[in-house]
């Protein structure tokens, strides 16, 4: 009789049983990974929406307009981010004469739900925090690494 190579049926059930852990470990953590990627490029977005803030400052010298305080479209920004990813967060503008505070929210029924809300004002100071649903308070202790 020649013996014939190839796989026992056991030695498959064992690499199928080692490959089925290894993706309960792997997907949840790129499912992490894929939440922090996305809430950096809108941390980005935020800051050069900042700069651009900032230039329409230093070029009119108040953020009002002849029929109230400008608004996001004003500066020719979009309130959706970040620009990669569709509808992650949405932006919303807080302004008076001189200061300007941005606000993004994480959109429900993204995979950014639950992930906090980022913060950046008019002074460079940003906050983020995972565990709120609503804005914090920036200041110069605060940061968007969630420390």
């Amino acid at each position: 009789m020649v013996k014939q190579g190839g796989f026992s049926l056991i030695e498959v059930m064992i690499t199928v049983a080692i490959v089925a852990i290894l993706a309960v470990i792997a997907i949840p953590s790129y499912e992490r990974y894929k939440v922090k990627v996305n809430r950096v490029a809108a941390q980005s977005d935020l800051v050069e929406m900042g700069t651009k803030l900032q230039q329409y400052l230093v070029t009119r010298r108040s953020f009002i307009k002849d029929n109230g305080f400008i608004g996001l479209a004003d500066v020719n920004l979009t309130n959706q981010l970040p620009r990669n990813e569709p509808n992650l967060y949405t932006v919303s503008l807080n302004v008076t004469a001189n200061t300007w505070e941005l606000v993004a929210k994480p959109n429900l029924g993204t995979p950014q739900a639950g992930d906090g809300v980022l913060v950046l004002n008019s002074k460079g100071y940003r906050c983020w925090d995972k565990q709120l649903t609503t804005a914090c308070d920036p200041s110069a202790i605060t940061n968007w690494d969630g420390r």
